[in-house]
């Protein structure tokens, strides 16, 4: 009888187990649900818009000739198979801007677009914020959804100028930069060359940093393939990057070189990058070791200098024309120089530095201010009475060369060092995103129907897309409310809110009035409120590592690319 009963006892614990397993699944499964309706959702991103910091379909490629790592964008054309390599046709490395070889030897998998988890309705009850990422339905097509970075609020006029964005508040008539939170600017940052990787193939190639030729060999730059570059010591000595053939142009790895050229308008002399950080290891030899790093931006000379004695300051100085150059069409090599006194913007103390010890430097300058940080930490920045951000200034100095097609003065980035010996390494420089300027695109179809009803439009059809798009450079949008305006980190290749001259018939086009009367109610290249479906917060699962032997399956996690989005 004892027996009997264990057994019973026993298998009515089973089968609560069983049922306890059961209804924990069901609880899950029924949460899960929930979370993705109410709180959580995750979507996949098909394309480079945001690149590189999100990616679509992609190729992980690294450069033959100086090493760096970098994604480039598959274009779908047709079917491919995950198992198969495939040439990643038009890529170019972003560091030593050398062409992909497309042999057989370098062709490669294509790998998945980025998987994000999304906060939804987080914008019930808080109100969006300049530079969130988030994920909204196409206007153009409410069937899609889309990843961008929002940029503009209701009420808000935005215009694009030199790859910056400024913004004019509701209620005033005054222009200001839109200026990145450091979280922000961080993320955004793109290379333009990392002396960690210099171009080694073929072994003759010149180094990017190089000396003048009065530098009497204060400089060694032969050591290491330029990753450690030393001064000796003595008077100042100086080392200029070099940024010919389109070094600070705004150029993307992830596209293929000349992508969608015909959609930018591109001005080579115009649209040169002078936002940038330069970072760098400095290591003094000696107490009276001294370093300076340089920018040459537009018609001014901007300048941070860092004695180990620990006087730290931040320097201007104006720039003007060489003799001769008239700025008209025929002097397009036309050089600048430094002219006049230096201004002293701001000075610091901090420790003196220890000779032998490595220093983390970075000097920025971004949306009108220059600042500088040792070890992470700023030590100095530029105040806005310094470096006003004069929208009235820069558009008048820079119309008469736009309109004549002449080169604004060239950018130049410097390194000078003084007084003992020194050690740099890991010298970097990056830029920051370069909103391009686009040509508005011609409305098609049923959803062009609503830009075909524009007066504007109707007035002269044929000369619609060859204006500037929304936001663009002489075609400021100012936004109505419960509207938003987003844009893509990879600016050349977004179909972001400049260029929407469409509307998706399933949006609340127009409104009814007294009498039955409609009115225009969705504003052209704007998100509305109602579109919004979230905030992207953190990729989840980035293209997965292929198992050894199954390259269809990308199924190991790459954990050291999981991150929050910025």
């Amino acid at each position: 009888m004892t027996r009997t009963s264990s057994s019973a006892d026993a298998w009515k614990a089973e089968v609560a187990s069983i049922r306890d397993t059961v209804e924990s699944i069901g609880i899950a499964i029924v949460m899960a649900f929930l979370l993705r309706a109410f709180l959580i959702e995750a979507f996949v991103i098909p394309t480079g818009s945001m690149a590189p910091r999100l990616m679509g379909e992609h190729y992980n490629l690294r450069c033959p000739y100086c090493g760096w790592e970098y994604d480039h964008g598959h274009q779908v054309v047709a079917k491919i198979e995950r198992a198969e390599k495939y040439p990643p046709r038009g890529a170019t490395c972003p560091n030593c801007r050398r062409e992909y070889l497309l042999d057989e030897a370098h062709e490669a998998h294509i790998d998945g677009g980025d998987r994000v988890l999304v906060i939804k309705y987080l914008y019930t009850f808080i109100d969006p914020k300049p530079w969130d990422v988030i994920v909204f339905r196409n206007p153009q097509n409410n069937r899609e959804n889309f990843i961008k970075r929002l940029v503009g609020l209701p009420g808000e006029t935005l215009e694009i100028v030199r790859g910056d964005l400024w913004v004019k508040r509701p209620g005033s008539d005054t222009w200001s930069i839109r200026r990145k939170p450091h979280h922000v600017q961080k993320a955004m940052w793109q290379i333009l060359h990392d002396s960690d990787y210099p171009l080694v193939n073929p072994p003759q190639a010149p180094p990017r940093w190089i000396a003048p030729t009065d530098d009497d060999g204060r400089w060694d730059l032969t050591s290491q393939h330029t990753r450690r570059m030393r001064f000796k010591g003595g008077d100042r000595g100086t080392i200029v990057f070099d940024g010919a053939n389109g070094g600070f142009f705004p150029f993307y790895g992830y596209n293929k070189r000349d992508q969608v050229r015909s959609q930018i308008r591109y001005q080579y002399n115009y649209d040169i990058c002078s936002d940038l950080k330069l970072s760098l290891v400095f290591t003094p030899g000696e107490a009276d070791s001294r370093i300076a790093l340089v920018f040459d931006v537009l018609d001014q000379r901007l300048a941070a200098d860092i004695s180990a004695d620990g006087v730290v300051r931040l320097w201007q100085q104006s720039r003007r024309p060489a003799d001769g150059a008239d700025g008209t069409a025929g002097q397009r090599a036309a050089q600048w120089f430094a002219d006049g006194p230096w201004t002293l913007w701001e000075q610091g103390l901090i420790a003196p530095l220890q000779p032998g010890r490595g220093y983390e430097l970075a000097l920025t300058n971004v949306d009108f201010r220059l600042t500088l940080r040792i070890d992470d930490e700023v030590v100095l920045e530029s105040t806005d009475q310094d470096y006003p951000a004069d929208y009235v200034a820069v558009k008048a100095r820079l119309a008469p060369r736009i309109l004549a097609d002449t080169p604004l003065p060239d950018t130049k980035v410097a390194i000078s060092a003084g007084g003992g010996p020194s050690d740099l390494l890991h010298v970097r420089l990056s830029r920051d995103v370069y909103y391009t300027a686009m040509f508005r695109s011609r409305p098609q179809g049923t959803a062009g129907q609503y830009a075909r009803d524009d007066p504007e439009y109707k007035r002269l059809p044929e000369a619609w897309d060859a204006k500037p798009g929304w936001a663009v450079t002489g075609n400021p949008i100012k936004l109505d409310d419960d509207s938003f305006f987003v844009l893509g980190d990879n600016s050349p290749q977004s179909l972001d809110s400049r260029r929407w001259m469409q509307a998706a018939p399933t949006l609340r086009l127009y409104d009814k009035g007294p009498g039955g009367k409609t009115s225009r109610r969705y504003q052209l290249g704007t998100v509305p409120r109602y579109n919004i479906i979230g905030k992207a917060v953190f990729v989840y699962w980035p293209a997965g590592l292929r198992v050894p032997g199954l390259p269809s399956l990308p199924l190991v996690p790459n954990v050291g690319k999981m991150r929050l989005i910025r």
